[in-house]
């Protein structure tokens, strides 16, 4: 939508993802923030979880493709973002939606764990929120939704330069 921040939720719903975290912290914005919320991928098997999308949506919040996508639907999610949701729980190692949101030069929202969280912090690549905690992430959100141009570029550009270290043409 016009005027709107999108954030990107991608992949399975599973709970270490934290899509339950998204949902929380989403439902307490209010309804006339910037915020929007684009889902893509496998849909939540949690009840709770799939009411909030949907509540999320009737708002006109949201947009969920719960659905395998192809490659190039992949491409044009990441496209149309502006920050890509990382609320991983109790994650070790990498990730290759951080991957895909560099290539993209999109920022990232995630979870102050481990290797993301040091990755984010240490190269700039968006926000970093403690881990679990539905408020702080809703705060990270706001603050990546009012965040102004140069800091929005400045956020671009590190995920630009990470994606590039991370290429195939790199290796």
């Amino acid at each position: 939508p016009e005027g709107r921040r999108i954030f990107l939720f991608y992949g399975g719903a599973y709970r270490r993802k934290g899509l339950h975290l998204v949902v929380e912290a989403l439902l307490n914005l209010p309804d006339r923030t910037s915020v929007f919320l684009f889902c893509v991928g496998e849909p939540p098997k949690d009840a709770a979880v799939a009411r909030g999308l949907e509540e999320l949506a009737r708002r006109g919040r949201a947009c969920v493709a719960g659905r395998y996508v192809s490659a190039e639907e992949e491409k044009l999610a990441f496209a149309a973002s502006d920050f890509v949701l990382l609320p991983y729980l109790k994650h070790f190692g990498g990730s290759g939606v951080l991957a895909r949101a560099a290539g993209a030069g999109k920022p990232v929202i995630v979870s102050d764990e481990q290797l993301l969280g040091r990755w984010a912090r240490e190269l700039g690549l968006g926000l970093v929120f403690p881990s679990g905690d539905p408020v702080a992430l809703r705060r990270a959100i706001e603050r990546a939704a009012a965040a102004p141009p140069v800091e929005l570029l400045q956020w671009q550009t590190a995920a630009k330069a990470h994606g590039e270290k991370c290429s195939r043409a790199a290796f």
